[in-house]
């Protein structure tokens, strides 16, 4: 019994301890269910708050009453504008063209006020450029105020032919200055003289009167030019023909041409005058330096006889004669001995200086051996074709004065006196009876 008790009373505590165990879980579920109940509620009230907020600050402001208490309700919203498939374009040419209106601009008053003070302007105008002998200028103001009213011809018509006679009076004065001038062989000033008249007078026929005059002038300066040009060389090309460089190279030293062309062949001769006068020192250094000396017959030296060339100048060659020392003159050393001697003062298988050897010939005149040496360096590969053609001109220039000295001279007329007798004299102051005239149709 006692152990049966014991039993129950074990039973008892079991079933006391798994009671308080359930009642205990259960008021934790109790409490967490409470705490999310909460949660939710807050997480309610909250988004409630929210949107409360944002709808009052949304709603339009609620307007005042009037002064008698009475609440204006507010202006209905504007419709949104409809956007249409039809685009921007459409509705650009579907509006209406807006019309702009020009401004206004202040009176100028009637046609015949403006043609006044045209007038008016025009002729103060012409009347300032007629002070300074500028009538072509104003000729043109009166024109430029005729062409904007025609009306004004009439009264302007007299001015014009005044302007006109005194632009044809200045010319014709400043025409017969440059005449003076052109007979005077002052070109340059003479042409000056026709451009300013004719720019003065501006008129056509002043114009082209001034040009014909100009080009006129200009064809006889070129001429005189030329002329002037041969007739300050001639001196030069004489001393240099003679071997007489270094006289040729002070002569030309002093001049001094105005026209380019000429001023710049005066500079081709004075290179040339100073490359004549090296070549020729190279060929007396050449016999001056020669071991042994160099004979008058290994060089061909006019005169049939042999000997030694004792020395070389600027004028002149010392050589060995018959009677003792020949002076022999550079123009009577000869072609052949020339050209013998330049070769033998440089490098006679240099194309170049074959050229060089040829020019030297051509300018103391002897053609047919400065020939043979253009035409040895042509052979060795250069081509002195300006030398040729330089070559070719003298030979014509030399073939022309040869002609022209070789022209017969006019006969002495023939004294008539012994054949007049018996025929009657002659008035000393008889004219000859005029021919008729032919007859006019």
């Amino acid at each position: 019994m006692a152990h049966r008790g014991q039993e129950r009373e074990g039973d008892d505590r079991g079933h006391r301890g798994g009671r308080q165990q359930t009642s205990e879980s259960q008021q934790r579920e109790k409490q967490i269910a409470i705490w999310i109940a909460f949660g939710v509620g807050g997480l309610f009230l909250a988004i409630l708050v929210i949107i409360l907020v944002s709808s009052s600050s949304s709603s339009p402001p609620e307007r005042q009453p009037g002064p008698l208490g009475v609440n204006i309700p507010p202006p209905p919203p504007r419709p949104a504008p409809q956007i249409t498939t039809r685009g921007t374009a459409y509705a650009l040419r579907t509006a209406a063209p807006v019309v702009k209106t020009a401004p206004r601009t202040p009176s100028l008053g009637t046609r015949a006020q403006r043609m006044e003070r045209t007038y008016e302007a025009a002729k103060r105008r012409a009347e300032t450029y007629a002070k300074d002998g500028r009538w072509g200028k104003a000729i043109e103001a009166i024109q430029g105020a005729e062409e904007e009213f025609e009306d004004l011809r009439f009264r302007t018509s007299d001015m014009l032919d005044d302007y006109r006679e005194k632009a044809r009076a200045a010319f014709r004065a400043a025409k017969l200055d440059a005449d003076k001038l052109f007979e005077e062989a002052k070109f340059d000033a003479a042409i000056k003289t026709l451009k300013e008249a004719s720019e003065k007078a501006g008129t056509e026929r002043e114009i082209g009167e001034a040009k014909r005059k100009i080009e006129e002038i200009q064809q006889r300066k070129t001429v005189e030019a030329a002329a002037n040009f041969v007739r300050c060389m001639t001196p030069v090309e004489q001393d240099i023909s003679t071997w007489n460089f270094q006289g040729a190279l002070d002569k030309a030293t002093k001049l001094h041409f105005d026209e380019p062309e000429h001023q710049q062949q005066l500079e081709a001769r004075l290179e040339r005058i100073r490359f004549l006068i090296d070549l020729r020192k190279k060929m007396c250094d050449t016999v001056n330096g020669a071991m042994p000396k160099l004979t008058r017959k290994e060089l061909r030296v006019p005169g049939g006889l042999d000997g030694d060339l004792m020395e070389a100048s600027h004028d002149r060659i010392v050589a060995e004669g018959a009677k003792g020392n020949d002076q022999i003159p550079w123009p009577k050393f000869g072609p052949e001995a020339t050209m013998n001697l330049a070769l033998r003062a440089g490098k006679k298988d240099d194309p170049n200086y074959r050229i060089t050897v040829a020019r030297l010939l051509m300018e103391v005149g002897y053609y047919e051996k400065a020939k043979i040496q253009l035409t040895a360096a042509k052979k060795m590969g250069a081509e002195p074709k300006a030398d040729e053609d330089e070559l070719e001109r003298r030979i014509q220039e030399a073939a022309k004065a040869k002609e022209k000295a070789e022209e017969p001279k006019a006969e002495p007329k023939a004294d008539t006196k012994a054949d007049t007798k018996g025929e009657p004299k002659a008035e000393p102051n008889a004219t000859p009876k005029a021919e008729p005239k032919a007859a006019v149709k």
